[in-house]
């Protein structure tokens, strides 16, 4: 097997994709059948893992873009509101006056 650290996702799929097709279409012997369902096999791990490995990843910078804004918005002067939005409740626990009326803020 590859050196998982030299491959990257997208040739691992298209390794995957080959070894599908020669499954598929060609008289293989139960050897060589043997050894490509499981290379498939962990090319699907490795592909699955560095879906999830990227996917945590991009939901970190999502929330840290979110504690950024919150610390940027945090650092107004006191007194000075945010406009709310539509749905948000305004700190008495009432909808905001536009939400009340239906209009569109």
């Amino acid at each position: 097997m590859e050196n998982k650290n030299n491959l990257t996702y997208n040739e691992a799929v298209k390794e995957l994709e080959s070894l599908v097709s020669q499954i598929e279409n060609e008289d293989i012997a139960v050897d060589d059948l043997l050894q490509k369902v499981k290379r498939s096999s962990e090319l699907i791990r490795f592909c699955q893992s560095k879906l999830t490995q990227t996917e945590d990843e991009v939901y970190k910078v999502l929330d840290n873009m979110k504690e950024e804004t919150k610390a940027s918005n945090g650092s107004k002067t006191q007194g000075e509101e945010e406009p709310s939005k539509e749905g948000e409740k305004d700190a008495d626990g009432e909808a905001s006056s536009s939400e009340q009326t239906g209009e569109k803020e």
